[in-house]
């Protein structure tokens, strides 16, 4: 896997405009918050500097409001499904399965719907969506999705159900469930097959199905059942083909399940239960089975020779041991959560920080917000724009002050067990945060509602570069201002300068920002106007920085000095 990182240095343009941004938010409100979110020291934007890298975090992005629920990433981070519920009222709603098997729903039937964030375009649109109305006693609810994404393809299989009937009856509601093979690329939907609950078609699969997908292949199998001129249930199998329509059909043993697929996707394992001894009083042993597939036309044929033994948990019959080269390229970065208490007079407030940080950061309990307080914060003493080398590279940034403490539900993209995505590299997730496998974004749920903070991948020297041009854009900004300030002033005081004694007093007035005067040294004595014969050249203050200083002339112009 190629991880995704910026390395043209045309984009320190861009960085060193984000910076300025974060420092013009808010003047030194913002800037404290900035050096606050990066921990004692930090930086002035959330950022994780390793020793060749640096993770630039972003403002966090609205995915999924309501209840977001199960999330499918894609393999290679791009794309996210999330399956949401939300209220006719506009409240989020949890259905549990005891209200599924309730008679009637609620009153108020939620509307369930699927949800596609791209990364790359950072826009959400919704996929597909069912039940929130009801009409003359009428209900729709919709059923909470599966999904899988197919290997090397922007393919995703979904399954989607929902549920019809009469409020205030006896009646089952009826039951429609569907497979579904969405593109993310282009946004076409194709349904492959329907089960319904009173079907009136054979094609239909009365008694439901599920499905598996290769981890290396875009093939899958879709197991189902289909009703015997008896009435009995008959197990069947068929394969998706590459071209993303469904094979023929094959019949198989009953109390056979799905049980993975072959590493390189040519053959799909079963597990066959054996049945019900009456005498013994036991159940017959398992037998494992295998049939090849073809992923071009589909069809499925028997080995000849059996695998003696496929006792598989999940998708591959060899996960235990991951492929070759996979998790060389794990990213140099990790999540951390940190739980804290929040204090406030009398009252406490739990909170669940989580933090992105180097990942060869000693194992120790990373910084937490401070308690709040009637009292104000203790003003800073260390100049904002001169930090030491050291915290100049903060080893962590804050992601969320707060996320939901249960984790993000994902699919079937990857084993939970195993704590690996399809390609190998390790899954990093904490309480209710999940980095995406190509280091993209985090994502992460707060009160139900799904966020994801972009990430910024580049060269470190690029972005050190971006930061000293932002930290010189602000203090030759500040400086100006300055200038201003002490030409206003002279205007108002017969074009006399100030005396140096008290001059953030006498300056703050016209400029009314006291961040201004960080950095900040007053060079002139004080006196006429008319007494300086070369105000172009003649310095009267300066503002420090990175490398240099910015200095202000008498007749108000800025010029940078490096030191």
């Amino acid at each position: 896997m190629t991880w995704r990182r910026n390395d043209d240095r045309a984009t320190i343009a861009a960085v060193c405009a984000l910076i300025v941004a974060v420092i013009a938010a808010g003047g030194a409100a913002a800037m404290r918050a900035a050096k606050q979110q990066n921990g004692p020291g930090g930086g002035l934007t959330r950022a994780v500097l390793t020793d060749k890298e640096a993770f630039l975090l972003g403002p966090p992005e609205l995915i999924a409001g309501s209840e977001a629920g199960k999330i499918f990433p894609s393999p290679d981070g791009r794309y996210v499904l999330v399956s949401r519920t939300r209220a006719q009222d506009g409240l989020p709603v949890r259905i549990t399965a005891a209200d599924l098997a309730q008679d009637t729903p609620p009153a108020s039937p939620p509307e369930t719907s699927v949800i596609l964030w791209d990364s790359q375009t950072r826009k959400a649109s919704v996929v597909w969506k069912a039940g929130g109305g009801a009409l003359a006693g009428q209900f729709t609810m919709g059923v909470l999705p599966q999904a899988a994404w197919l290997p090397g393809t922007t393919n995703v299989l979904l399954t989607v159900g929902t549920m019809r009937g009469t409020a205030g009856t006896s009646e089952p509601a009826a039951e429609r469930a569907s497979l579904l093979l969405f593109s993310a690329a282009t946004g076409a939907t194709r349904t492959l097959l329907t089960m319904n609950s009173n079907p009136s078609s054979r094609e239909a699969e009365p008694e439901g199905f599920y499905f598996q997908v290769s981890r290396t292949q875009p093939v899958a199998a879709v197991m189902g059942a289909r009703t015997g001129d008896d009435g009995a249930a008959i197990p069947t199998v068929r394969a998706l083909r590459r071209n993303g329509t469904l094979g023929p059909v094959v019949r198989v043993p009953e109390r056979t399940f799905l049980n993975g697929f072959s590493r390189d996707g040519t053959q799909i394992y079963f597990a066959t239960f054996g049945a019900y001894d009456k005498e013994t009083k036991k159940r017959n042993p398992t037998t494992y089975s295998a049939l090849s597939v073809n992923g071009t036309s589909g069809t499925l044929t028997p080995l000849d020779k059996q695998p003696q033994v496929v006792a598989v948990q999940g998708d591959e019959s060899e996960e235990a041991v991951p492929a070759p080269g996979a998790g060389e390229d794990a990213p140099p970065i990790r999540l951390v959560a940190a739980p804290a208490t929040l204090t406030r007079a009398q009252s406490r407030q739990n909170v669940r920080p989580v933090w992105l940080e180097r990942a060869d950061e000693p194992a120790a309990t990373p910084p937490v917000p401070a308690a709040v307080t009637n009292k104000p914060a203790p003003a800073k003493t260390t100049p904002a724009l001169l930090l030491a080398a050291a915290d100049l590279e903060p080893p962590r940034a804050l992601v969320t002050a707060d996320c939901d403490d249960a984790p993000l539900t994902t699919g079937q993209t990857f084993q939970q067990t195993r704590s690996r995505w399809p390609n190998g590299t390790p899954v990093l997730s904490v309480n209710g945060a999940l980095l995406l496998p190509d280091a993209s974004a985090v994502l992460y749920r707060a009160g139900g509602v799904l966020y994801a903070v972009p990430i910024l991948r580049m060269d470190k020297a690029v972005f050190l570069e971006a930061r000293r041009r932002a930290q010189r854009i602000t203090i030759i900004s500040n400086a100006k201002q300055l200038g201003l300030g002490l030409m206003m002033y002279t205007q108002d005081y017969d074009e006399m300068y100030p005396s140096g004694e008290g001059i953030n007093d006498k300056v703050n007035p016209y400029v009314k920002n006291e961040s201004l005067f960080q950095n900040f040294v007053y060079t002139f004595g004080g006196g006429p106007m008319a007494g300086i014969d070369q105000p172009a050249t003649t310095i009267i203050g300066y503002v420090t920085g990175p490398g240099g200083r910015a200095n202000i002339f008498a007749d108000g112009h800025v010029k940078w000095q490096d030191e």
